[in-house]
């Protein structure tokens, strides 16, 4: 019975720190309404792949930088309104974000552009996540959705 017990003593504190929680980290980063900055950064490859940098802040400042294959090319800011920011919180803590892994790559493809979406909270970097290759459907719904904010507002038409 002695025996027993020292088990429960020891093995029960190994249990519950082992379970890996399934609470939503960044809904608890995020609450009451924090400013941040989600940034998407996509890089080259080797053919005609866009090249740019896009940052969205929650006051609705999006800060752009188009190179290569970009469009638009150049240095651009503008805002959005507040309801599109709210939109893409959501969709920031509905991914939990903070909790995917930092990486999603393949080492044996070498022509993979990267995406790389960083979050900061109160001007501290909290994420940053480097997509290449199989990334969890969540992360390309908010960097499609990243896009589709950005583009509404910059991308030129031709």
């Amino acid at each position: 019975m002695k025996i027993l017990q020292i088990l429960i003593v020891v093995a029960l504190p190994a249990v519950f720190t082992a379970c890996k929680s399934t609470s939503n980290t960044t809904a608890r980063v995020l609450k009451g309404n924090k400013p941040f900055v989600i940034s998407l950064e996509r890089t080259s490859c080797f053919g005609t792949c866009p090249v740019y940098k896009v940052s969205i802040h929650s006051d609705g400042k999006i800060e752009y930088s188009g190179k290569d294959f970009s469009n638009p090319k150049g240095e651009y800011e503008t805002y959005i309104p507040l309801t599109d920011v709210e939109v893409l919180r959501k969709a920031i803590i509905e991914a939990n974000f903070v909790n995917l892994a930092d990486t999603y790559d393949n080492m044996y493809i070498s022509d993979l552009p990267s995406v790389i979406t960083t979050l900061t909270i109160e001007g501290k970097q909290v994420k940053s996540i480097k997509n290449r290759y199989n990334p969890p459907p969540q992360l390309v719904k908010l960097e499609v959705l990243i896009d589709k904010i950005w583009r509404k507002e910059l991308e030129i038409k031709e």
